[in-house]
């Protein structure tokens, strides 16, 4: 795994490494906030498209992201940017990569 700039302590970020091992993601991508105070929002993309994990797993996922930023977040998956062209606009480019997996 590669990690690529974040504003999360080490300790946090190993956290989200392990569960991202754990659960097969290929990559999770940070954007700033649509709104100025808004929540940030991550674009989650698993090893094997088309491969979801659990429920458990994904909100897992969220649920550690929210609690590592201190608000909650807005988890999504590249689909959802691909089906909603308003939201991708909405997002613009993204601020980092937190994990990127390097097969």
């Amino acid at each position: 795994m590669t990690t690529i700039k974040t504003p999360l302590a080490p300790a946090g970020l190993e956290n989200i490494r392990d569960h991202c091992r754990l659960n097969q993601v290929k990559k999770l991508t940070e954007y700033h906030p649509p709104q100025p105070g808004g929540n940030p929002a991550f674009v989650v993309e698993y090893q094997n498209k088309g491969h979801y994990p659990s429920l458990k797993a994904y909100f897992g996922l969220e649920n550690l992201l929210t609690e590592l930023h201190g608000r909650e977040v807005e988890l999504m998956n590249p689909h959802d940017l691909e089906a909603n062209p308003h939201l991708k606009q909405l997002l613009g480019d993204p601020k980092s990569v937190v994990i990127a997996y390097c097969p």
